[in-house]
């Protein structure tokens, strides 16, 4: 029976109950009295259900009271809830005790901490990690627990987009990679991954390609010397030697070129990441690089469209050479015919945005997700034409990285190409 039905049975048994309490009080006279009366035992029956349901309620394991009508329904609600509850949790208790089991197997550190950033759980590799397998962590502060002050910041700034890469400040200190993400009520799991190793063979790789970079210079700035000396003698003189001694001229500049680019790259990475101090005007940045850039490419026009005024927080050098290769690629890759747009505004969000677009070539799109790598080229003979060396894209990245901004790419072929240059909201100065 439905509960419709049901609500109206009820009401016809108080309807019935009111009109029998009348009419046997016209009999001695007094309706209205054995009517209340009779309604009174209806409300008596019905404060006597409630005290069953409260009973059971207590003690919610045992079987529901016997009832018909509307109470019995109730009472068979409440239990198909409760059958519902007991099901229900016994799968998330099962798929909480998988889901322990398999931190609990993971190399990796994990540990869940509640709102308040209290420990509530930890496996045994972060016990480890952390050095509390004699007495455990659960209860204590995870910042504690980790005392480095920016996991601190970043845990309480609550923005796990990225995660966070603790470099070590000692010569013994461990390297870490932290993820977290978010769960419940705002408690949180917790990754703490010990990256010490690959953070050594990183600066093993940084230093020796710094090294190997600062030693060529010498003998290029020698050779340069001999080729442009040789080069300005008489022709009778160096005769059949001159064509290979401009070949060695040019492929001597590519390699100063490359060397520059892997010092500069390798001076950019040596700095310890952080928040930029900084105050660079974009607006006189981008007129400065199109002025020298001017006579370097006189065939060319450059069109700075700037609509936003004030200053960004960074470093003026890295944002500099982010913005010339940008620059400089558009001018290589693009049809001389058409000039390239260099556009500084407001985009969506408020956000700031850097635009560099050409009409050239265009970039296939299986070669974009590659582009930002360290001397990847799309085609090797149109590189060795233009003098590039695949790495001006990889500092566009590295420097986008250290000062909060994204680089975007959009390309189509035959059609031209598009890099943005997008700051988050917190590296802009108003003017």
């Amino acid at each position: 029976m439905n509960q419709r039905a049901l609500w109206r049975r009820a009401s016809l048994r108080a309807l019935a109950f009111f009109a029998i309490g009348y009419a046997l009080g016209l009999l001695f006279g007094r309706p209205w009295i054995v009517a209340t009366a009779a309604l009174f035992l209806l409300l008596v029956v019905g404060t006597w259900q409630v005290y069953r349901l409260s009973h059971w309620l207590d003690d919610i394991d045992s079987p529901p009271p016997e009832a018909s009508g509307l109470w019995g329904q109730l009472f068979n609600q409440i239990r198909l809830i409760q059958a519902r509850n007991r099901e229900e949790q016994g799968l998330l208790s099962g798929a909480l005790d998988y889901l322990r089991d398999s931190l609990k197997s993971m190399r990796d550190a994990a540990v869940i901490v509640n709102t308040n950033g209290y420990v509530v759980w930890m496996n045994a590799s972060a016990e480890q990690m952390l050095g509390l397998e004699q007495h455990g962590g659960v209860g204590s502060s995870l910042i504690e627990l980790v005392p480095f002050s920016e996991f601190a910041k970043y845990l309480s700034a609550q923005d796990y987009h990225r995660p966070l890469r603790i470099d070590p400040k000692e010569k013994d200190d461990p390297s870490l990679l932290v993820e977290i993400s978010t769960f419940g009520e705002g408690d949180r799991l917790v990754f703490l991954r010990d990256i010490t190793e690959h953070f050594r063979l990183e600066k093993m790789r940084k230093d020796f390609v710094a090294n190997v970079s600062h030693e060529l210079r010498t003998p290029l700035t020698v050779l340069k010397g001999y080729t442009e000396t040789l080069l300005t003698l008489d022709e009778e003189l160096t005769g059949k030697i001159h064509k290979p001694i401009s070949q060695m001229e040019m492929q001597v500049n590519r390699m100063e070129v490359l060397v520059r680019d892997l010092l500069w790259l390798s001076r950019i990475e040596s700095v310890e990441p952080g928040e930029k101090t900084g105050s660079v005007n974009m607006q006189g940045l981008l007129e400065e690089v199109a002025h020298y850039l001017g006579p370097v490419w006189p065939e060319r026009e450059i069109v700075l469209e700037c609509s936003e005024t004030g200053d960004v927080r960074g470093d003026f050098m890295e944002l500099q050479s982010a913005v010339s290769n940008l620059i400089i690629n558009a001018l290589k890759y693009s049809d001389p015919k058409h000039p390239v747009q260099v556009k500084w505004f407001e985009g969506a969000d408020h956000k700031l945005m850097l635009e560099v677009s050409d009409r050239g070539e265009g970039i296939a799109p299986e070669h974009l997700p590659r582009l930002t790598e360290r001397f990847y080229r799309v085609e090797k003979s149109r590189s060795q034409q233009t003098g590039g060396t695949g790495l001006g894209l990889a500092i566009v990245k590295h420097v986008a990285a250290g000062h909060q901004a994204e680089l975007q790419i959009e390309s189509e072929l035959e059609k031209g190409s598009t890099f943005r240059l997008v700051f988050a909201n917190s590296t802009f100065n108003a003017a």
